[in-house]
């Protein structure tokens, strides 16, 4: 009868290593995916107060010659794009 002991110690510490490492690895995307909300949330806001403003300029100056006429056509092509914004942000977040 032959019987064969394997040393076995370097690959438990190995898996050890590992099981420590992909926790580690979930706690840190929890926290980055917990920064990534409060920095698009904080984002936001200055972009929807620019939208506010162009738009309050597009209204107000919407009847205005010449420079002012070519701010409100400045103004419409703006108000589209910020509009846009919300989906791009929750999309990075999904």
């Amino acid at each position: 009868m032959t019987a064969a002991i394997r040393d076995i110690s370097e690959r438990k510490k190995s898996e050890d290593h590992l099981a420590k490492a992909a926790v580690e690895l979930k706690r840190s995307n929890i926290e980055l995916q917990q920064f990534a909300y409060v920095a698009s949330h904080d984002l936001q806001e200055p972009l929807r107060m620019v939208a506010s403003y162009t738009e309050l300029m597009a209204r107000r100056y919407q009847d205005a010659w010449t420079p002012t006429r070519r701010i409100h056509g400045l103004c419409r092509r703006r108000l589209p794009s910020h509009a846009g914004l919300d989906p791009g942000f929750a999309g990075i977040l999904a």
